[in-house]
């Protein structure tokens, strides 16, 4: 089967944009944070994860050499001490802090690092994004070599934020270390080997696991949590919660197995679906309708030359009657999202079945900004190999 990133239709695909980060908080506790999230994950590998949940809560236990602070969108120095050293066009040195650890007291050494670099390079999610970098070497005990594939100049301390580094026991050395996970719940206890950027500000965080939003308004608004997302900002607001959201990179797009749908079907499929709408009734209208894979505010943004609104006199052109696919919908979306889905493919012709282990056409959520704001190395995670290892541009 042939579904990747590089079929990918920018604008088009992307059913959903700029919905990023929103949620409701009604903050009491100052020792303990307690969460209720929406999605779930049963994989919370440093490197083949690609599951939003995981994605989150793995941002608190592990560490790059550099990292990508969200609220500023800049570069800081995570386990490296000062910037790459330029050596010469292809050769910089990296020189790690003093005294790193991990969350169980054991060093974290120069070897993690090529070991960790090793692995991501090979399978991690993001690895196109790391397409530049050939090697990384270790010089001494204290400071590695990292070899690229031409000058990365100024964009160099984004792409190594693309990699974190674990120990052999996949553990961390972030402000927070993982103290239980299961089915129900996440939950952290500070790292007190940590001497970062950010130390841990909670004694203790859970992050419950409730996909029902009526559930977790209800757990906000009883105390039994602090912060929840998803949810109608109305009705909590009333209970003395504030509603905050935040723009971001978050998109909702359709990839497709193009051996399997000819040009036709993909273009009908995305005339299909009726963004707006979702927006409305699913998140609360906070949200745009994508026609760039970049959100408006970016300073890297431009509009595709084509984007597919809803259209359903156009997608019908297209598509013979009750034309099949295989569809899989990831996990995490609202509940109406499912079904709004499912009546617009019906409403011009689709019949569906659901496959979630071999599907033809798939609606997944994708947030290429996890790890950096630099647009170039954004669009190496949906162009892949081929693209990253093209000179990327400083934006």
């Amino acid at each position: 089967m042939n579904i990747t990133r590089r079929n990918f239709l920018i604008g088009g695909a992307a059913t959903l944009g700029a919905l990023g980060f929103y949620a409701c908080t009604k903050k009491t506790n100052t020792k303990n944070l307690r969460c209720a999230l929406a999605y779930s994950s049963d994989n919370f590998s440093p490197v083949a994860n690609k599951e939003t949940l995981s994605i989150v809560t793995n941002s608190y236990v592990y560490e790059g050499l550099y990292n990508l602070d969200h609220k500023t969108n800049r570069i800081y120095n995570g386990l490296a001490a000062l910037d790459p050293i330029k050596i010469d066009s292809n050769h910089y040195e990296i020189v790690l802090k003093d005294n790193l650890r991990f969350s169980n007291g054991e060093a974290l050494t120069a070897q993690d690092c090529v070991n960790s670099f090793s692995s991501f390079k090979k399978d991690g999610v993001f690895k196109y994004m790391l397409e530049p970098l050939y090697d990384i070497n270790i010089k001494d005990n204290k400071t590695l070599i990292v070899s690229t594939i031409y000058d990365c100049g100024k964009i160099l301390k984004d792409i190594l934020a693309v990699f974190c580094v674990y120990s052999k026991d996949n553990l961390g050395s972030g402000p927070y270390a993982y103290q239980n996970i299961d089915s129900s719940k996440i939950e952290f206890c500070p790292n007190t080997y940590y001497e970062g950027k950010f130390p841990p500000v909670y004694e203790h965080m859970t992050f419950h696991i409730e996909k029902s939003d009526t559930e977790r308004a209800k757990m906000l608004i009883s105390d039994n949590v602090d912060v929840i997302e998803n949810s109608q900002p109305d009705n909590i607001e009333k209970n003395g919660a504030k509603f905050e959201s935040k723009e971001s990179t978050s998109a909702t797009y359709v990839r497709f197995n193009t051996n399997k749908h000819s040009l036709d079907i993909r273009q009908a499929i995305l005339y299909s679906i009726d963004s707006q709408k979702i927006i409305n009734e699913c998140y609360f209208g906070k949200g745009s309708v994508a026609d760039s894979v970049l959100p408006k505010t970016h300073e890297a943004y431009r509009r595709a030359k084509r984007t597919y609104t809803y259209n359903v006199i156009e997608a019908k052109k297209l598509v013979p009657p009750n034309y099949k696919i295989k569809l899989s919908i990831v996990d995490g979306f609202p509940k109406a999202f499912y079904g709004i889905i499912e009546d617009n493919l019906a409403d011009v012709g689709f019949s569906i079945e659901y496959d979630d282990t071999n599907p033809d056409v798939e609606i997944i959520m994708g947030d290429t900004g996890m790890y950096t704001n630099n647009a170039s190395i954004m669009m190496s995670y949906w162009y892949g190999a081929a693209y990253a290892s093209l000179k990327m541009a400083s934006f």
